[in-house]
């Protein structure tokens, strides 16, 4: 159950990395809606070489780690590349 809009096609997925962190630490729970649209500023979920990442969208297929100490803060999506969807909450594993 997520309490904020969503649609059906909303997802709950495992963060195993520190690269969006502080926004998106490892261990948390990403709630990714499939059904919305990236826009500028959104923070994303999207696949590359069948794993599972999050990147806030730049806009014309940027993406960027929040992460200041991340190494390769900044991605072009490529063929091997899809946008999943919109992180629209988070929830802290207990």
């Amino acid at each position: 159950y997520w309490p904020g809009e969503h649609s059906s096609n909303t997802w709950a997925v495992q963060i195993n990395s520190d690269a969006n962190a502080p926004e998106l630490k490892g261990g948390s729970t990403a709630i990714v809606d499939m059904d919305r649209d990236a826009s500028t500023g959104s923070m994303i979920c999207y696949s590359k070489n069948k794993q599972v990442g999050y990147a806030k969208y730049l806009g014309d297929g940027v993406l960027e780690n929040q992460n200041p100490n991340w190494p390769d803060r900044i991605t072009k999506l490529k063929k091997d590349m899809a946008i999943l969807g919109v992180v629209i909450g988070t929830m802290n594993n207990v």
